[in-house]
């Protein structure tokens, strides 16, 4: 619920303050919120290994998030990790040379210390305890994807349709005068476009012009003798 991505954010944020903004932009939590179901069943987790401006760990607030929706089952995913779904199978995909949460045992690394990867996250029931496990390279859906034993809707995000309605009007604010907007780095912005534009233009302009070299070009002075010197010289 990041309060600068609201189109009716909560009040304080209006405040010209900037460094009550900042501290409210700042003041924000992850939410369950349904998605479009492509998954069916799982409670999915992107961007799993990377810390937010609110200065929050994913995996962190991911476990918490799966303590509170018990009845849930998680699928968590790095940041440069994807899941390749084919018909009842799947496959990790991931970016080489780029960081996530696997250590190199198959251990979780925090702080994206490791390499990318996805793993599933449950409650045990028994003891209340997370589990943790990493996901094999390839498999069966089935194998990782579990449909969930209940269900429980997440409060706030009737508070969050709320503060996002999609009903025509514009919105209640603007990011003018917040610490990511500034109207002169706009003007700016604007400036180097046009300028771009024309250096591009006059470019191809040029390049469509027909080319004669200089030393292709001769000229007869009043003696009607050659001479290789431009004639309004």
């Amino acid at each position: 619920m990041k309060p600068e991505s609201f189109k009716d954010p909560v009040g304080p944020l209006l405040n010209p303050d900037e460094k009550v903004r900042d501290i409210i932009d700042r003041s924000w939590e992850y939410i369950r919120v349904p998605g479009l179901n492509l998954i069916e069943g799982a409670l999915c987790c992107p961007h799993y290994d990377t810390i937010q401006n609110n200065n929050v760990s994913r995996a962190d607030d991911f476990s918490n998030m799966i303590r509170r929706h018990s009845g849930e089952y998680g699928i968590a995913v790095d940041e440069w990790a994807a899941l390749e779904i084919d018909g009842d199978s799947y496959r990790v995909v991931s970016r080489a040379n780029h960081t996530g949460s696997v250590g190199p045992n198959g251990e979780f690394a925090p702080g994206s210390s490791g390499k990318p990867g996805i793993w599933t996250l449950s409650v045990d029931s028994s003891n209340g305890n997370i589990e943790r496990k990493l996901v094999p390279p390839m498999g069966k859906v089935s194998d990782i994807i579990h449909p969930p034993r209940w269900i429980a809707e997440d409060q706030m995000v009737m508070i969050a349709r709320a503060q996002n309605p999609d009903d025509g009007k514009p919105a209640a604010w603007t990011k003018q005068g917040s610490r990511n907007y500034r109207p002169y780095q706009f003007a700016i912005v604007l400036a180097f476009g046009a300028l771009a534009g024309t250096i591009v233009s006059l470019y191809w302009r040029i390049k469509r012009l027909p080319a004669h070299a200089y030393e292709e070009l001769s000229f007869v002075d009043a003696n009607g003798n050659d001479s290789w010197e431009d004639p309004e010289e």
